[in-house]
């Protein structure tokens, strides 16, 4: 069987599909997986959760799929075609576009809305993998997991901290995460490197300024999967409600995100590895004090190191 999934969004839609994947390796026949996302999530589909393909469908002439008055290319067509089941999780209305796709000759189209109704307690993961439970009539874990089959390396003692977020009421104060990687580079001697990507500009400039002279890795705008092998061989991520941190927690990377306006009951980050969400009580993250995030990382570090560590009151 030729499955295509596709999602769209952001690195943490994509990532909250995983378990999708996974529920179609276990079913009894073989399944042929392929996906339609962003080019920068290619890598880490084919190489991190085994897919056969991936295409883009900013590109390619999908945008035919979309209009009636807009011929498909034959080479498209003649790809989908080649498909046994679409599962497809996109906003708006969308019955244009199933009509256009079973028009190619998929036996199955599956368009869901990509959010549960409000009011919901569905983690996304949950959303996601419930409705191919349900066409299937198997179940799966709702846990994302990238490179399942590869062996784990030595893990390098690195503090990694992802200094941005999709807004300021997302992002802990940049003085507050300096205090806290500060702290760790010196009582548990981790190296700090901080991760930052074209829309973090502003943050990774004001964390720089907090650290001080304190020293740390640059890994600014790096490929995903070159990120997501760092952060597999990583002692402890720390970041907020960011695709980055679900990108940790899939790898397996001891993380702790910091929730504020979002509610880790559906956007929390989930893997293989130890992870906490650590959300302000009041919903403002300014409220999360430095003490708790401090707490919350040596508990983490002490769960996956062998050696001891100091408290917060040493």
């Amino acid at each position: 069987m030729r499955a295509l999934v596709w999602r769209g969004g952001a690195l943490g839609d994509f990532l909250l599909t995983l378990p999708v994947h996974d529920l179609l390796d276990a079913l009894p026949v073989s399944v042929d997986r392929a996906v339609l996302e962003r080019t920068d999530f290619h890598e880490l589909a084919l190489r991190g959760a085994g897919a056969r393909e991936a295409r883009d469908p900013a590109f390619g002439g999908f945008h035919a799929l979309f209009a009636d008055d807009v011929p498909m290319p034959r080479d498209l067509g003649d790809w989908l075609a080649s498909f046994d089941v679409l599962l497809a999780w996109l906003p708006g209305d969308t019955e244009l576009l199933r009509s256009r796709l079973e028009s190619t000759g998929i036996a199955r189209v599956r368009i869901w809305p990509p959010y549960p109704a409000e009011p919901s307690n569905h983690h996304q993961a949950e959303w996601h993998l419930s409705q191919v439970s349900e066409l299937f009539g198997t179940s799966s874990s709702a846990v994302p997991v990238l490179f399942a089959k590869e062996p784990r390396e030595a893990i390098q003692e690195r503090l990694c901290i992802h200094v941005g977020a999709g807004s300021e009421r997302k992002r802990w104060p940049a003085e507050r995460l300096a205090e806290v990687a500060r702290q760790l580079g010196r009582d548990a001697s981790l190296e700090i490197c901080l991760i930052s990507g074209p829309a973090d500009d502003a943050a990774r400039e004001a964390m720089i300024e907090a650290l001080g002279p304190a020293p740390f890795r640059d890994w600014r705008s790096l490929p995903l999967a070159e990120l997501a092998r760092k952060l597999r061989r990583s002692r402890l991520y720390l970041g907020h409600d960011t695709g980055p941190s679900h990108l940790a927690a899939a790898c397996g990377c001891a993380s702790i995100a910091l929730y504020g306006p979002t509610d880790p009951n559906r956007w929390g980050i989930r893997g293989p590895g130890p992870v906490r969400h650590l959300r302000a009580p009041s919903e403002h993250l300014e409220d999360l004090s430095v003490d708790v995030v401090l707490g919350a990382c040596y508990e983490r570090l002490s769960a996956t190191a062998d050696r001891t560590l100091p408290t917060r009151n040493d």
